[in-house]
């Protein structure tokens, strides 16, 4: 008598596992794949703006011999491009710093053909503005992801100098600064100022009576250091501008902290007598 073999419980586990296997397991290695697509992408952008910035720093290192160029618009159209202020420079630099055949294999669409250049802008009112514009898509779009349009930016000032000249004839209105100390009621225009840089010259105590400042007038005790000098070879420090001995070269009497202010900033003082009137 035949009989029929019935399959087992646990022989159809097994089956519907490797069926289930079969099912996930590329559907999970299309989604690694999908999320390396990603970080490529990014890696993709940040190459693009490394290379921007070192063409950038380049170009406006360069922009110092075309500014001192004064030619007619052809002619400056020339020195322009051969110093290599153009988007077809900007265009050779990145293949040559990226490699055309990454630049092919990369999420990037088209190639290195479909990067926009046409935005950048050079020397316009001396800034070099460099903008890339390109698409890109995952490598297996399984979830359908709309292709991406990205943009990379590198704006930078062309390294000419400053022109005070140029700035003051564009600025109706230019602000001047001025020098202050916490403990004066005056401001100075002068960084080296007698009132900001003191001559600081030693004595003893019993010949201070014979010197006197540049006004002229005498010297007294200064109230901020300890006035324990009393013995005639005892040292003490004076200055030719000050009215006060001191006792100590620490004394804050003898120190200016100077700070630089524009002159709206400098409230009730009054201009210093002697840098100003020079």
């Amino acid at each position: 008598m035949n009989q029929k073999r019935i399959p087992s419980a646990r022989t159809s586990c097994k089956g519907s596992i490797t069926v289930e296997a079969a099912l996930v397991l590329p559907i999970f290695l299309f989604s690694i794949l999908f999320l390396f697509s990603f970080i490529e992408i990014i890696r993709l952008q940040s190459e693009f703006e490394q290379v921007l910035h070192q063409y950038g720093k380049k170009a406006a290192l360069h922009a110092y011999a075309y500014s001192q160029v004064q030619l007619n618009e052809s002619e400056a159209a020339d020195i322009i491009e051969g110093l290599g202020f153009s988007s077809i420079f900007l265009k050779k630099e990145i293949e040559t710093s990226m490699g055309k055949e990454y630049l092919k294999q990369s999420p990037l669409i088209g190639g290195k053909d479909q990067i926009q250049y046409m935005h950048s802008r050079f020397m316009d009112e001396d800034m070099i503005d460099l903008i890339l514009v390109y698409r890109v898509s995952p490598y297996f779009n399984l979830f359908r992801a709309k292709e991406m349009i990205l943009m990379n930016r590198c704006r930078l000032h062309a390294w000419i100098g400053y022109d005070l000249k140029k700035n003051q004839e564009t600025n109706k209105y230019t602000e001047s600064y001025v020098y202050i100390t916490k403990e004066s009621d005056v401001y100075h225009i002068n960084r080296n100022c007698t009132h900001l840089v003191l001559s600081i010259q030693q004595c003893s105590f019993g010949s201070l009576e014979y010197f006197r400042n540049n006004d002229g007038g005498r010297y007294s005790p200064c109230e901020f250091c300890e006035n324990n000098r009393k013995e005639a070879n005892d040292i003490i420090f004076i200055t030719e501008s000050g009215t006060k001995y001191h006792t100590s070269m620490e004394c804050s009497g003898l120190k200016r902290t100077a700070y630089v202010v524009p002159l709206s900033e400098a409230g009730s003082r009054r201009p210093c007598s002697r840098c100003s009137n020079s």
